[in-house]
């Protein structure tokens, strides 16, 4: 039975990976490895303890949990010169030995990982640091790849993520792609083999457990009535982090709340810069904010499925919510999920400012997010291995 590793370490990997093990558990041997890369336990163990997730056959210990050293200043932070060799970036990062942060911890003890393992393929999903890091320790065990979630572009080269997805499809040998765009920027760097167009299996993760969401009736906990609330989520930190452009939200925000009630599930951090900006005190005696704890994937889905709109930073939530047909409005200059656009039959605007929302007519349409793309990735994946086998023996 040929072996496979699938790699997690941050939420939004966790809802894209364990459709894809169900789907592949009966027919390979698999290995699912968590990188720790999300320590916390609202931010991990709760989809294991709540929706009983299979838990990790191997869970890794980091000493390093955050980006941290010259090699990862120079791989994130830059204007993309940087990038434009990928082999070259790609050979540094595979033999780098100096101060890599957590990218190069979570690198090296993949890589201890798999040379026990030896599996004939390693999955990994989305575009999170761990995402990059098994990409490299498969590189260097000449592993074949597979990414889950490839072929999105932003074109910003200053986000993280996108470094990782770039630095990750360029050494990838199965590309399984959620939109058309991404087929359409993998064309343009020449990639056209073993290219498949899925859909969105964080997409079958909803739709199996929305009714059970729905059942929660989460949002009634909290007093509110559906279609008569604005659900909030920021955490990039250009958005959180820069105390500037934090306090231009919040001045947003209780104008926003003159008109409707909000809610925000606010990540530790953010909460702690609200703060030292000496805004805390204030947002906690608006009654039209409620600010929230960091929550389950079952409430926080019900919340979304009765808000009026979603406004965000994330690029999951653009996906999950023109799924659900909720408007959404993302505070970001661009996107690297276009689909989900309204001019592209989704849902999501983007916006500069929050004095920018303006509701528009909108509906989700999305024929490929249909529930299914775990199963194509396991026809696929059989298909694949069966035609290979077969011409091995004719030789």
């Amino acid at each position: 039975m040929k072996k496979i590793s699938l790699i997690i370490g941050a939420r939004p990997n966790f809802m894209k990976a364990f459709p894809v093990y169900e789907s592949l558990k009966n027919d390979f041997e698999l290995t699912l490895i968590h990188t720790g890369q999300h320590f916390d336990e609202k931010m991990s163990d709760i989809f294991f303890n709540q929706l009983k997730f299979p838990r990790p056959d191997i869970h890794l210990s980091l000493e390093k949990r955050t980006k941290s050293g010259d090699f990862d200043d120079k791989l994130y932070v830059n204007n993309g010169e940087y990038l434009k060799n990928k082999d070259a970036v790609i050979d540094e990062l595979m033999n780098y030995n100096g101060e890599l942060g957590q990218l190069g911890e979570i690198r090296d003890k993949l890589k201890i990982e798999f040379e026990k393992i030896n599996p004939d393929l390693i999955i990994v999903f989305g575009d999170v640091t761990s995402t990059l890091a098994a990409g490299l320790s498969a590189k260097t065990l000449n592993i074949d790849l597979a990414h889950v979630e490839s072929g999105l572009r932003s074109g910003d080269m200053l986000m993280p993520e996108e470094v990782n997805r770039v630095l990750t499809d360029h050494i990838t040998k199965y590309y399984f792609v959620t939109e058309q765009s991404g087929v359409d920027n993998l064309k343009e760097i020449g990639i056209t083999e073993n290219v498949y167009l899925v859909g969105n299996t964080m997409i079958d993760t909803q739709k199996k457990y929305l009714q059970q969401a729905l059942d929660t009736k989460y949002h009634e906990t909290l007093g509110l009535k559906s279609k008569e609330y604005v659900l909030i989520t920021l955490h990039r930190p250009s958005n959180v982090d820069n105390m500037d452009k934090l306090k231009e939200i919040f001045d947003d925000f209780e104008n926003l709340s003159k008109k409707e009630k909000l809610v925000y599930p606010i990540h530790p951090r953010t909460k702690n810069n609200l703060k030292k900006l000496g805004y805390l005190k204030k947002v906690e005696e608006n009654p039209n904010i409620i600010l929230d704890e960091p929550l389950g994937y079952l409430e926080f889905t019900c919340l979304m499925a009765n808000c009026k709109y979603v406004v965000t930073d994330s690029g999951g939530l653009q996906e999950e919510s023109t799924a659900l047909d909720i408007p959404c409005f993302t505070l970001r200059e661009n996107t690297e999920r276009p689909s989900t656009l309204i001019q592209n039959y989704g849902t999501n605007q983007l916006i500069h400012k929050i004095s920018e929302i303006e509701l528009k007519e909108c509906k989700g349409s999305m024929d490929l997010w249909d529930g299914k793309s775990s199963v194509k990735i396991l026809i696929i994946l059989k298909n694949e291995w069966f035609y290979n086998l077969m011409l091995i023996n004719m030789h």
